[in-house]
């Protein structure tokens, strides 16, 4: 036997390991875990996601004054791992939301959690000047809510 025909013959060998290896690996993913890849990859495409309808403006009797309206607001949340400086944060966030700097800064530092709101239904000047802000973690979901004027 030739060296060249034993070095085709190790080359051969070779695919073979690696397509019983790669053969092996796809029975096991697809025979033992399987329904757990399923059904994980089903959690991830699939949501439920509620849509409140859109609530339509009141008037009096006459239907000249206006007693309630929906108004665009938005939701200010954070994601708390993803941000850098928390206190720094909520310090910027409790001067443009109004609200205590010691009660965000608790929201933003458990970082286990993936998703927290910070306020709800904030008017859209308040959420604009949020934005402006550009703090990592922290964004803006829109939302309406009831005005009475």
């Amino acid at each position: 036997m030739s060296l060249v025909d034993r070095r085709l013959g190790l080359l051969f060998a070779c695919f073979l390991v690696l397509f019983t290896f790669a053969l092996m690996r796809a029975a096991w993913l697809q025979a033992v875990q399987g329904g757990e890849l399923r059904a994980d990859a089903q959690s991830q495409q699939t949501e439920t996601v509620s849509i409140p309808g859109v609530r339509g403006t009141i008037y009096d009797r006459t239907g000249s004054r206006t007693l309630a309206l929906s108004e665009d607001a938005a939701s200010v949340f954070a994601t708390p791992f993803q941000v850098k400086d928390a206190p720094k944060t909520a310090a910027k966030l409790s001067e443009a939301l109004d609200v205590d700097q010691s009660k965000i800064l608790e929201l933003i530092s458990n970082r286990e959690s993936g998703f927290e709101y910070l306020a709800r239904k904030v008017d859209l000047p308040t959420a604009d000047v949020v934005e402006e802000l550009d703090l990592p973690g922290v964004g803006l979901l829109p939302d309406s809510r009831r005005v009475y004027p």
